[in-house]
């Protein structure tokens, strides 16, 4: 058994990695570990200044880091397990664009660099579990096993279950619904607000965000996959396809060209 006390999901954004996040965290409490941070953190930076103030100096082996990260890695990987989740890129940029409301150039640019980032993972001196979008949605139980003997955990099989109904899609929808409406109502009523409990981008948009799993407002897409096309004009899919096939077909994916 190697001796580690961080697990780190490092992904690009909308490949699942909040599921994955969520699965290992359950799966340490479930074995009594304390999990640290105890509450999700917003952004990179949080994650990883949080990880290099307390994990790298951590003996105490009840603990366990699960850190999660969109951009980078912390250098110092020591004690250190990487999980990474895998998407077809078409499907990350979709999701990206309707999830941020950005413009297609950006939503282009974070699809286009899932290649780039799983070699760059790979290339570091530890063990790396590579999660596949696909896996989550039709085959979620045996890969919460999967993940469980990665983490060199041992649970029951009521224990893998439960964990996998609590994170199903329409759950976490109906946690992320309940979280919207009490924001809405707290700001209607003009109530103090917990800085930890929304992300802020402008007056007029903003998430909830749910301090214990980290779901926000919007998390699950709204579309299936293969609808991806209904959401982009013509030019716009000229353009993804320019750009993604090649990664697609890299990642085995099928080509979206005719």
């Amino acid at each position: 058994m190697s001796e580690f006390n961080t697990v780190w999901i490092a992904s690009i954004p909308r490949t699942g990695s909040m599921w994955t996040t969520n699965v290992i965290r359950q799966i340490f409490l479930k074995s009594n570990y304390n999990i640290l941070p105890k509450d999700m953190l917003k952004s990179d930076d949080a994650w990883i200044n949080f990880y290099n103030q307390n994990a790298l100096s951590d003996l105490n082996n009840l603990n366990r880091y699960i850190i999660k990260t969109h951009s980078t890695i912390s250098k110092n990987l020591t004690r250190s397990k990487i999980i990474t989740n895998i998407r077809n890129p078409y499907h990350i940029c979709s999701s990206y664009y309707q999830f941020t409301k950005c413009e297609i150039d950006e939503a282009l640019k974070v699809a286009d660099i899932l290649k780039k980032f799983i070699d760059f993972l790979s290339k570091k001196k530890t063990d790396l579990l590579k999660v596949k979008f696909e896996e989550i949605e039709n085959n979620s139980y045996n890969l919460i096993k999967k993940i469980v003997d990665f983490c060199e955990n041992d649970l029951s099989e009521d224990d893998i279950l439960n964990i996998d109904r609590d994170l199903k899609k329409d759950k976490v929808k109906m946690l992320i619904n309940k979280n919207d409406e009490i924001l809405r109502n707290k700001i209607k009523n003009k109530e103090n607000i917990n800085q930890n409990e929304i992300v802020i981008f402008n007056k007029k948009r903003f998430r909830s965000h749910d301090t214990n799993t980290g779901f926000q407002t919007g998390h699950i897409s709204l579309n299936e996959n293969k609808e991806w096309k209904k959401i982009f004009k013509d030019k716009d899919i000229e353009k993804m396809i320019s750009i993604l096939d090649p990664i697609a077909i890299e990642m085995g994916y099928s080509s979206e060209k005719n």
